[in-house]
């Protein structure tokens, strides 16, 4: 994955863990999406297919502070663009 994309994909992550609203289950689950995005070892489109899929995921959660889904959202379409 071009290391631009992954770097801003990273940085929105952490940026959304950063927020004091958002609950520890949640925080949890960032850093695991997070690790997963640094794995070099799957290829890029299962990478990708499994990146969309947990931030979704992560998107449905009903604790999730409902300014943050919209970040979510640009983060998939940022995915689903590469």
């Amino acid at each position: 994955m071009n290391e631009e994309i992954s770097g801003q994909i990273t940085a929105l992550l952490n940026e959304i863990k950063d927020e004091s609203s958002v609950s520890k289950n949640v925080k949890i689950k960032i850093d695991e999406i997070i690790q997963s995005l640094k794995c070099d070892k799957t290829q890029l489109s299962v990478k990708i297919s499994k990146l969309v899929s947990d931030i979704d995921e992560l998107a449905e959660n009903p604790y999730l502070p409902s300014y943050v889904r919209p970040q979510l959202w640009n983060l998939i379409s940022l995915l689903e663009n590469i």
